[in-house]
Order: C-alpha cells, then structure tokens, then sequence
C-alpha cells in the first residue's frame, strides 16, 4: 500500500525510517538519541519510590515523563513526523526544568 491509501503506516513511511536510520548525518543524531535512551533506562533501573518522600515520587515520575517523551520524538522523527517531534521534546524539555526546580524547592509541586 501506498503513503496515499495507508498514510504513515505504509511500507513507504517504512522504508523512509530505514533511509533515515542508515544515512548520513541523521543515523549519528538516531544513534546519539538512543543512547540517551539507554543512559536513561540505566538511571531508572536502580530508583526506588515510596510515597513516604513526596518530592522524591515527583521527581522520579517526571523523569520517567522526560524519557517517555524523549522516546516517543525519536520514533516520531524517524518516522517524518518531525512537528510532532518538536511539540513533544518541548514538553520533555519543560519537564525536564521542573526536574530542576523541583529539586531545588519541595514546594514546587
């Protein structure tokens, strides 16, 4: 099928993830970007939350948001949905500034 009749489920918008993940410049952004997100699935494997320390809990559910997100514009780059890409890293980027803030002051929240 084509992008026409299946859109960005076609084997078109597969083979255009293939090209991207294989060519230069962009497999060195992909390959960059997945090591992000294996960095980040180390630093998740160890986190312990309870709900007795409330600012920790905040903490690590925004960090699990900021990874989330970081993955879901990789997919979403690769793809050609690059807009969509870009709404998503702001909102891991605006998550990541609460991360900070919110280590810095528990009345962030």
């Amino acid at each position: 099928m084509t992008f026409e009749t299946k859109g960005f489920f076609s084997e078109e918008a597969e083979d255009f993830r293939r090209y991207v993940r294989s060519t230069e410049p962009f497999n060195k952004w992909f390959h960059y970007g997945l090591g992000l997100v294996q960095i980040g699935l180390e630093m998740l494997r160890p986190l312990e939350t309870t709900l007795a320390n409330e600012q920790l809990l905040y903490l690590n559910a925004a960090f699990v948001r900021v990874h989330q997100a970081l993955q879901s514009a990789l997919i979403l780059a690769e793809r050609g949905l690059i807009l969509d890409a870009r709404v998503v890293l702001r909102s891991a980027a605006e998550f990541a500034i609460a991360i900070n803030a919110l280590a810095h002051d528990v009345g962030f929240v």
